[in-house]
């Protein structure tokens, strides 16, 4: 859809605290029992390869549906711009959390 300019991408994370909040609420909970990675950023996410995977299918589908809408990942290093993209962002509007 060409009403469509840019579309961020994200993956579920959390901090150590609202985990904590998580198990303290909702005993049984499902989610936390994926495998989460304390990341250098202090907050869970799913594994880097399992984030490598979701990103790409997501951005496999979005692209088939707006063709000229700038795709973006929200709060991923370089390095997974990288292996989801085959490269940076060249567009000095997009940024990356590095």
């Amino acid at each position: 859809d060409d009403k469509v300019a840019w579309i961020s991408i994200g993956a579920l994370r959390f901090s150590p605290e609202i985990r904590e909040v998580i198990l303290r609420r909702k005993e049984g909970i499902t989610i936390l029992k994926e495998p989460f990675v304390l990341h250098e950023d202090r907050k869970f996410r799913y594994h880097h390869q399992e984030r490598i995977k979701l990103f790409r299918t997501i951005h496999g589908f979005l692209r088939q549906h707006f063709k000229k809408a700038d795709i973006y990942l929200c709060m991923e290093n370089r390095q997974t711009w990288d292996e989801v993209f085959g490269s940076l962002p060249d567009k000095e509007s997009i940024l990356w959390n590095s």
